[in-house]
């Protein structure tokens, strides 16, 4: 998959750049080129560029749901009652880091890797979270010790790993750090807007209030949540309780407006030194 996906790409970057299908024209121009067979040809390699990406994201997050779930957020559960026994935050940061050599090995365009593992770790925040929030056995203050934890692991592993595209994630996970942080907190301080406000900015009363409605005492807590403070809490009418992903464009599209970006590719000089990869010359040797 990776290696269709690089095939795909390059292609297309060959035909943007060399025979300038995307650049301004006049009516007529583009009148001809629009029945151009190339124009065809240029179509079906975006579309088999965007099915590539497509499926090989869902094969990645199949592979890393299991992992996160129950690396992050089901530590305080016994092994039976976890997604996958035996899922550590290092098992999924290696995951992460084999995927993004991937990339690299296959000569994958910078531009394309940055989407893809921003897109993967905006679902993982959206997993988390709703994850979270779906479950009561998960809303306890022992477990919100335990998520901080992991998510601080998950953070300082993918910044050991000395990658960009895998340190762009914590940025993206920040509202499940702050659901972490109410279950730890003392809830009455929560009555206050102010504080709401400090403490859980990402997170709209309707999504607060769904957190205290199930949140269950423990060992570290022994106290209910009051139902005053639930009660005080006014969710808007537009409100969403559960995250919602947010709409990347599709790799097809970033050849109508973005040059790929091949400057960070490491290329072998027997590739870059044929006269069709003339592209490359100025990319690491």
């Amino acid at each position: 998959m990776f290696y269709w996906l690089s095939t795909c790409s390059i292609l297309l970057h060959l035909l943007k750049t060399e025979l300038q299908l995307f650049s301004s024209s006049t009516d007529e121009e583009e009148e001809a080129t629009a029945q151009s067979p190339v124009v065809a040809f240029v179509e079906k390699m975006r579309s088999y560029l965007n099915n590539f990406y497509n499926l090989l994201f869902e094969n990645v997050r199949q592979e890393c749901d299991a992992l996160l779930v129950s690396s992050v957020l089901e530590q305080c559960l016994p092994s039976a009652s976890r997604t996958k026994d035996n899922a550590t935050v290092d098992s999924l940061i290696l995951v992460l880091y084999n995927y993004m050599k991937l990339f690299e090995t296959n000569f994958i365009a910078e531009n394309i890797k940055q989407q893809f593992f921003r897109q993967l770790f905006s679902h993982f925040s959206e997993k988390l979270f709703n994850t979270l929030i779906s479950r009561k056995e998960l809303v306890k203050c022992g477990n919100g010790l335990q998520i901080k934890m992991a998510l601080n692991a998950l953070e300082e592993g993918l910044n050991k790993c000395h990658s960009s595209v895998l340190s762009c994630g914590k940025e993206l996970y920040l509202v499940v750090k702050q659901a972490s942080d109410i279950l730890i907190m003392n809830k009455m301080a929560l009555a206050d807007q102010k504080t709401r406000q400090d403490v859980c900015p990402a997170i709209n009363h309707s999504q607060l209030s769904q957190l205290l409605k199930l949140y269950m005492p423990d060992e570290f807590d022994k106290e209910c949540v009051h139902p005053g403070i639930i009660a005080a809490l006014s969710p808007a009418e537009s409100e969403e309780i559960y995250l919602q992903s947010p709409n990347f464009p599709s790799i097809e599209a970033n050849f109508g407006s973005t040059v790929l970006n091949f400057n960070d590719v490491v290329v072998p000089s027997f590739i870059r030194e044929r006269s069709g990869f003339t592209f490359l010359n100025d990319t690491k040797v």
